[in-house]
């Protein structure tokens, strides 16, 4: 079984939230061959740039971290790339391209990495870049996710009462716009036409624009409906949501995060597990 791993999986890890006894068993079911799990930027940026800065062999603890756990060979493109090419093929009719990526950047990303973990200073600079690039990421993405939430409440406030709108289920909101949601993620790459006439339904059942059109409009209902004020994590949640496309399961430890991926509907084969025995007791049987 594929899988992909939230930041705050290995981060528990090195806490020691996480027991000696899962963490043993999470290596062993990847070292048998029962769950094969990815590792994205994404998670780099999150649980080495948060805090490389202030502490950086905090920072290579947790990157020996996903080398044991995940290993660095097989790094997944960037969100934007896979939600891109996802777009694409959708309108081609073509299969999805591979989701990690390419031989030589995978060779090239993993040597860096390999010697960051091992204490080499060489990459210092591009590592403090990193941790610049991610609050600036955040930043960006809480802007745009206030903008997101703004337009949705003026367009619902069109349709109802103050007091109505707080009486607007999840299933309600997503039934009424996941289209023109899932329009509105293929316009920035000029597919927008060629997907209204393919049709915008069959795109909202690829596995990377439902997820990522759930976790979007989870969060803006939750700020909209439930009143609950955009957060600095918001934004890297749906590139997580996005990556976590390519895998079966879904780890991550955030209660928050979980539940919103919870109530996207109808996501084929798609599972959010929130602790390490619960994805342990996942595996086929006979692995």
């Amino acid at each position: 079984m594929d899988a992909y791993y939230d930041a705050n999986i290995y981060n528990d890890i090195e806490r020691g939230d996480i027991s000696p006894e899962d963490v043993a068993a999470l290596k062993a079911a990847r070292a048998r061959g029962a769950i094969t799990p990815y590792l994205s930027f994404a998670d780099i940026e999150e649980f080495v740039g948060g805090v490389w800065e202030a502490n950086k062999e905090l920072a290579r603890s947790r990157l020996r971290i996903a080398q044991e756990h995940v290993g660095f060979e097989g790094l997944l493109k960037p969100p934007s790339v896979l939600l891109t090419e996802a777009i694409q093929a959708y309108v081609s009719g073509a299969s999805i391209p591979a989701r990690t990526l390419g031989r030589h950047d995978r060779r090239f990303h993993a040597k860096v990495l390999r010697e960051v973990a091992a204490g080499n200073t060489t990459y210092n600079p591009q590592m403090s870049q990193i941790a610049a690039d991610v609050k600036k990421l955040k930043e960006d993405g809480l802007a745009g996710m206030k903008e997101a939430r703004d337009k949705s409440r003026a367009e619902l406030m069109a349709k109802y009462t103050q007091r109505e709108l707080s009486g607007v289920s999840f299933s309600e909101f997503f039934a009424d716009g996941a289209t023109s949601w899932a329009e509105h993620f293929a316009e920035p790459i000029g597919l927008a036409d060629a997907c209204r006439e393919r049709g915008l339904d069959g795109l909202l059942q690829v596995g990377a624009v439902r997820l990522c059109v759930g976790m979007a409009m989870s969060v803006v209902h939750s700020q909209v409906v439930q009143q609950r004020e955009p957060k600095f994590p918001d934004a890297y949640d749906l590139w997580h949501a996005v990556l976590a496309s390519v895998g079966d399961i879904f780890l991550t430890r955030d209660k928050r995060f979980a539940d919103h991926l919870d109530q996207i509907p109808d996501v084929n084969g798609f599972r959010v597990l929130r602790t390490v025995p619960e994805l342990l007791m996942s595996l086929p049987r006979s692995s």
